[in-house]
């Protein structure tokens, strides 16, 4: 019996609660499914590396799981191409940094905490382009541009932000 009025609440409060998970009203955007808490970047690009010329990398933070996912399929070489102003069209909300670094260079380290939950994608445009890369790490991080693609080091692992974060805390019994 205990069991079946657990489930009936379960189930109530998912479907009464949905809405609010979401963010309920005006904006139903669903929360990103990694939570990136992103300080501050460096980057940081080995010497000879690119034919010695330097390379575009850009950040795109979203609040849609659903755009992280459509991100990660944009090849690289697209993305440079005139796909980011596409995107950037449409999606007036993304936030997109970018920069270009010299090889053998290491940057200034860049404020980029915000005060919204995001997920981010790397697109690092080598000429030999390597597919986007799922931006998973908080706090003070380093972009090497190495030969084969960028590596993300420092900071720590993004927190994990499942949908039914929420309202499992809701009920203590499971």
């Amino acid at each position: 019996m205990r069991k079946t009025i657990a489930v009936f609440l379960a189930s109530f409060m998912l479907t009464g609660c949905i809405g609010n998970l979401f963010g309920g009203g005006e904006d139903d955007t669903p929360p990103p499914r990694r939570v990136l808490k992103l300080e501050r970047i460096q980057l940081a690009m080995v010497p000879d590396v690119n034919d010695n010329w330097p390379v575009p990398v850009d950040l795109v933070r979203v609040q849609d799981a659903d755009l992280v996912s459509e991100l990660l399929r944009i090849e690289t070489s697209v993305w440079f191409s005139g796909r980011r102003t596409a995107f950037r069209n449409s999606n007036p909300d993304a936030l997109i940094d970018s920069w270009e670094v010299v090889p053998g260079t290491v940057t200034d380290s860049f404020e980029a905490e915000v005060d919204v939950d995001v997920a981010g994608v790397l697109f690092c445009g080598l000429r030999s382009p390597p597919p986007p890369l799922r931006f998973d790490r908080d706090g003070e991080v380093v972009v090497k541009i190495e030969a084969d693609g960028c590596v993300l080091s420092g900071g720590e692992p993004s927190e994990e932000k499942g949908i039914l974060d929420g309202v499992l805390d809701l009920l203590p019994w499971f």
